[in-house]
């Protein structure tokens, strides 16, 4: 690599060859932002790279650069590195349940920002602290996301012309079960680190981005989107449905008529259930019907 750049307390460092052009935005001892073309093409891409502290109230002057950023460059953006924080409770394993309520400020951005996940290869968890296997416990903190301009600009796929419904029904149907082969794969590395576990979900991720790829395809042509390439207006919303489809929403507590605060999806879905049962199921309960005198009678 012929150039390199680090921020200013010197925890990251961005590095790159004669065949990109790079010019720093801005740094702080949290990011690097910077304006990156590569020789052969016209685009320039705004990259910021990320090492988020530790502690939530230190994380905010972060979090108020990506929401000033967004409200103020409409370039594709992309963000990648540790933030530190984790979106679900399915970003955890082990330990004590998790406060979403840390998360809450993060999210927000993510919303506000427009921002979507890309995903990952590899195993789910990017963080560990290494401690004896009753203790252990994983997190993902790692992740690379990006913005609407972005996936326009990266978007390559040709527009599926024609699909039978057969092969609609086949390909969401093979995404819902590689969905769950490479989560059951995830698990399986996770408690036996092997080789062969390592390549057997290496296989199946391979497989299931192949046919999430050809779901969106499927997509673009079943909601009739083909003006997707007439202009800027149209593609901004095409990504923006793809992007609703994609992006995770998570109901991270509820609070009950006594008061009391639930979170963990099962007790939260038991929760919303137990409510709604109660609004559904009839009783024996007489309407005072009273109320309705003070209503003008117009039909005789």
């Amino acid at each position: 690599m012929e150039h390199a750049v680090s921020n200013r307390n010197g925890q990251i460092w961005f590095f790159w060859n004669k065949d990109i052009d790079s010019v720093v935005i801005e740094e702080d001892e949290q990011q690097i932002t910077s304006d990156i073309s590569h020789n052969e093409i016209q685009t320039h891409f705004t990259t910021t790279f990320v090492y988020a502290k530790c502690k939530d109230q230190l994380r905010r002057p972060l979090w108020d650069r990506m929401l000033f950023h967004a409200a103020e460059s409409s370039k594709p953006w992309c963000l990648v590195g540790d933030y530190n924080v984790i979106t679900s409770m399915e970003e955890k394993l082990g330990g004590i349940p998790y406060n979403m309520r840390k998360s809450l400020d993060f999210i927000a951005v993510i919303e506000t920002c427009g921002l979507i996940d890309l995903g990952f290869n590899g195993q789910r968890f990017t963080w560990s602290n290494k401690r004896g296997t009753h203790h252990r416990i994983w997190k993902r903190l790692d992740r690379a996301m990006v913005n609407d301009k972005w996936l326009e600009t990266m978007q390559t796929e040709k527009i599926v012309r024609s699909w039978s419904k057969r092969e609609f029904g086949d390909v969401f149907v093979k995404v819902k079960e590689y969905e769950e082969k490479v989560r059951k794969a995830e698990e399986n590395l996770i408690q036996d680190h092997t080789e062969k576990n390592r390549t057997t979900l290496h296989e199946l991720n391979a497989k299931y981005i192949r046919f999430l790829k050809m779901e969106d395809s499927i997509l673009k042509q079943k909601t009739q989107l083909q003006w997707f390439k007439e202009g800027d207006a149209n593609t901004k919303y095409f990504h923006s449905l793809i992007r609703g489809k994609r992006r995770r929403l998570f109901i991270h507590k509820l609070i009950s008529e006594g008061g009391e605060w639930i979170q963990g999806d099962d007790n939260i879905a038991e929760a919303a259930c137990g409510h709604f049962q109660t609004i559904f199921i009839g009783e024996d309960k007489v309407i005072n019907e009273n109320v309705l005198n003070c209503i003008p009678r117009m039909v005789n």
